[in-house]
């Protein structure tokens, strides 16, 4: 327990003892270290087994592979919205306890972080700023174009029951069974 109340008390006091023989960053924990050292090395230990992505941190995988699932484990006590990691979770937490100083003229949506409100405010003006290489598919955000991605990988787990199709997302195979429904109606109760 004396280990644990040491390491929390460098929080507070700032002390830093693991420095990196690389580059001299100090850190408050051993684990720290030995994470930042793989981004030295470039060693990437870790696997998507769905996509074949591969990450040095173990934790970082787990978290892609909620991509994939679409699990969401992480949800905000003051509304019903879920995110895949704690850090998110945090984020969208200070829109409920801090004030929100960018308010948005068109809708009146109020944000705490100015990005936040720029993000937004494109979805009034229509601004799409960013193209996929492959399509050509304009997206208002950086990060949807990863996203938008996984739709040319290779690794296609959700399949079709009709035809051949395989998909990406798990909720597309739904989606597209909807051309099915005509076809599998009742004759006789139409």
């Amino acid at each position: 327990m004396k280990r644990y109340l040491t390491k929390h008390f460098r929080a507070h006091t700032g002390e830093k003892p693991y420095k990196c023989k690389l580059c001299g960053i100090t850190f408050i924990h051993k684990t720290n270290i030995a994470h930042h050292t793989a981004a030295h090395t470039g060693e990437k230990p870790h696997r998507c087994h769905m996509c074949d992505i591969i990450f040095t941190l173990r934790g970082s995988l787990k978290v892609h592979i909620r991509m994939h699932t679409c699990e969401k484990p992480f949800k905000c006590t003051h509304c019903e919205m879920r995110y895949v990691d704690t850090s998110s979770l945090a984020k969208h937490f200070r829109i409920h306890t801090v004030d929100n100083p960018f308010h948005c003229s068109v809708c009146d949506k109020k944000f705490n972080v100015q990005s936040y409100y720029t993000l937004h405010m494109k979805t009034h003006t229509g601004e799409k700023p960013y193209t996929c290489k492959i399509c050509e598919k304009r997206l208002t955000q950086k990060g949807y174009i990863a996203h938008h991605m996984k739709y040319y990988t290779v690794v296609k787990p959700y399949k079709c029951d009709v035809c051949i199709k395989s998909f990406v997302l798990h909720s597309i195979p739904k989606e597209h069974m909807q051309i099915y429904a005509e076809s599998y109606k009742c004759k006789v109760c139409q």
